[in-house]
């Protein structure tokens, strides 16, 4: 009897995942809303507030990532991603709301810059651990779709924003916003399914790992699982975090400057320059889930995020050598790095869960945020420093030493754990 009510169990959670995975796609709204901060900037400053206080919304918005991060997989793990979209959607809906009522600039950068984001980053690393879970067979396929959701809905959410503004007050526009897709949240938490300890889907059993070395590894579904004060300790871990800023150190310098680059570069205007701007951004979103499906079935996390991203350095270097201000060549150049960019967004997730576990997911991935908040310092001064093809020199080296060091993570953590988990 017991037995048959577990398989009707995980016959109901083999339907549901799909469901839970068209539901995550909308969810992905809360971080698009970020995207419409700067809508709000020109109306702010009409107001008469100091546009260079407004925009110090974005610096807070960054630090966020990783307190963010931490708490929601702290609540994740203890409590389960169905409080996480329920207390932190409403977590978010409040301080959108209070923002609009902001009666000076300070306290607009506070709550739509400091407690907003703080749920946002709460919901994003919820939904990646329970994705990750609910797909064990298809995590990079899972994972892209979540980022469909952020950058295609953040792409149509823009300029809806825009109109909103246009239309109506910008703080009414603010509450509007944020109460339809923090209810819109709420309600996923409540029709989505979480996946159960163990839990398999139907017709998938966890991969086989060859041991090697001496001894028998302590094995959970396939890979060690890991506490983040085991994780500071471990080789593998601050490879994969010197990796990872060195690659960041590109990516957050061309996602924060891409208009202003783009106009410099080929002389043209920044209306023509942000039309590029949101190719790029469609890109980035889509080639997570074409990446996610070939890191499932061919290739892996780790190689096709080092391959997209010597591809992209070569393409940089090609592109200064042959110093061309060619629009359609460097919108050949955005299709590439714009690939690159979104695969290493979409399955850097995926290798931690692969190398260090679900159960502990989010506050690992907290950690791993703080090589992304490092180059957030760096990289974007460098872009708005010096010349864009050097930047793009810079970036490129950056791209192919953090390629070679996620290499280098595969047979460290291999050692670590005892048998060849990638």
């Amino acid at each position: 009897m017991e037995q048959n009510s577990i398989k009707k169990s995980g016959e109901y959670i083999d339907k549901m995942r799909w469901v839970t995975l068209i539901l995550v796609f909308f969810v992905g709204a809360t971080s698009a809303f970020l995207n419409c901060l700067s809508v709000y900037l020109t109306p702010l400053a009409e107001k008469g507030w100091n546009p260079a206080v407004i925009v110090t919304a974005y610096t807070l918005m960054m630090f966020m990532s990783v307190p963010g991060s931490l708490i929601g997989g702290k609540i994740q793990a203890k409590f389960g991603n169905k409080t996480v979209l329920k207390v932190c959607g409403l977590g978010f809906l409040i301080s959108v709301v209070a923002a609009s009522f902001s009666v000076n600039p300070w306290m607009y950068v506070i709550l739509i810059g400091g407690f907003a984001p703080l749920f946002v980053y709460c919901i994003y690393v919820g939904q990646i651990a329970n994705l990750g879970a609910l797909f064990p067979d298809k995590t990079g396929f899972a994972t892209g779709a979540l980022m469909v959701g952020i950058y295609v809905i953040g792409a149509g959410l823009v300029p809806v924003a825009a109109r909103m503004t246009a239309a109506m007050d910008v703080m009414h526009g603010i509450a509007i916003l944020g109460v339809i897709i923090g209810g819109l949240t709420i309600l996923v938490g409540f029709l989505m399914v979480e996946a159960p300890e163990g839990y398999k889907p139907s017709g998938w059993e966890p991969k086989e790992y060859e041991i090697i070395g001496e001894g028998e590894p302590n094995q959970s579904t396939g890979s060690l699982e890991v506490t983040w004060q085991k994780l500071l300790k471990l080789k593998s871990f601050w490879v994969l975090f010197l990796g990872q800023i060195a690659m960041a150190l590109f990516v957050s310098g061309i996602q924060s400057s891409f208009v202003m680059m783009t106009a410099n570069l080929l002389r043209c205007t920044e209306a023509k320059a942000a039309w590029a701007y949101s190719v790029f951004a469609v890109l980035m979103g889509c080639s997570g889930i074409v990446a996610g499906f070939i890191s499932d079935k061919i290739l892996g996390p780790v190689k096709i995020t080092a391959i997209t991203a010597i591809v992209a350095a070569i393409a940089l270097v090609v592109f200064v050598l042959i110093g061309s201000d060619s629009f359609t060549l460097y919108m050949l150049l955005v299709v590439i790095i714009g690939f690159a960019v979104g695969t290493g967004t979409t399955l850097l997730a995926v290798i931690l869960m692969n190398m260090y576990g679900n159960k502990y997911f989010g506050i690992n991935f907290g950690l791993i945020q703080c090589a992304m908040l490092l180059s957030a310092f760096v990289g974007p001064q460098l872009a708005v420093a010096t010349n864009v093809r050097n930047f793009f020199v810079v970036g490129a080296v950056g791209l192919v030493v953090g390629a070679v060091l996620f290499l280098l993570v595969c047979p460290i953590r291999n050692k670590e754990v005892g048998m060849k988990l990638l």
